[in-house]
């Protein structure tokens, strides 16, 4: 699992994501909430995983997962996440004009969750730069993901102009080059 950390804004975050990816996130976090709230009140309150009728017995793989452990470490990190849910929801109405099913899974989770007014000390970073500032580091790696490992459908933003960091960061697609 993961979390693209494109701007410490939840909203600028979910607003810079493709269109691949406002559809797909969700799930994620959803998933990462719903591990939260397990974590705390030995309730599943959402089907897990929610793509699959996996086996949830077992919760050694989601509980160790990093990015699971980030958000179980500190009450900020759950409500930066639940707010960049909201957003990515918001976002995928604002672009494919419909509501997405996973909006009634964050309905069940809200009422479970206990937020806070910070923004997260760190965030886990699971990019391909580990040496660089958090959000350089996604918007690097999810340039080489739009251009290079997704290079077959090249990303959209429905209704949403090509982040401005992508020409900051000068990639050149023919040569592939930052």
């Amino acid at each position: 699992m993961n979390i693209f950390v494109l701007d410490k804004d939840p909203v600028l975050a979910a607003q810079y994501l493709c269109d691949k990816r406002v559809k797909h996130m969700p799930k994620e976090c959803i998933e990462l909430l719903s591990i939260y709230i397990h974590s705390i009140t030995d309730k599943w309150l959402t089907p897990f995983p929610l793509w699959s009728n996996g086996d949830r017995t077992d919760t050694h793989f989601i509980y160790n997962s990093p990015t699971s452990k980030w958000v179980k470490k500190d009450k900020a990190n759950m409500t930066w996440l639940y707010s960049y849910t909201v957003a990515l929801l918001d976002e995928y109405e604002y672009r494919f004009n419909e509501v997405s099913s996973m909006s009634n899974f964050l309905i069940k989770l809200r009422d479970e969750l206990h937020f806070v007014d910070q923004q997260p000390k760190s965030f886990h970073n699971s990019s391909f730069f580990k040496d660089l500032e958090i959000v350089t580091a996604y918007r690097k790696t999810i340039c080489i993901k739009w251009y290079e490992l997704d290079a077959i459908k090249a990303p959209r933003w429905t209704g949403r102009d090509v982040p401005y960091w992508i020409k900051e960061f000068k990639y050149d697609v023919t040569t592939k080059i930052y």
